[in-house]
């Protein structure tokens, strides 16, 4: 729905939650990589001006049917 997959951590299995949190824990710059990806990638698709526009044009293609 975005055009480009977030960038999270997935976790499926109970394992997977533990290896990532231990992951996030020991290494302080891949913590610190993915904060700034994520924070990226949600002002490029979630910012309120990003969100305010797409309703704006859904709003336009509205009025114009």
């Amino acid at each position: 729905a975005f055009g480009e997959e977030p960038p999270i951590l997935n976790s499926y299995t109970d394992e997977d939650i533990l290896f990532n949190l231990i992951k996030l824990a020991k290494d302080i710059d891949f913590r610190k990589e993915l904060g700034k990806k994520s924070r990226d990638w949600i002002m490029k698709t979630h910012s309120p001006n990003v969100v305010a526009k797409i309703h704006l044009e859904i709003l336009k293609s509205s009025i114009e049917k």
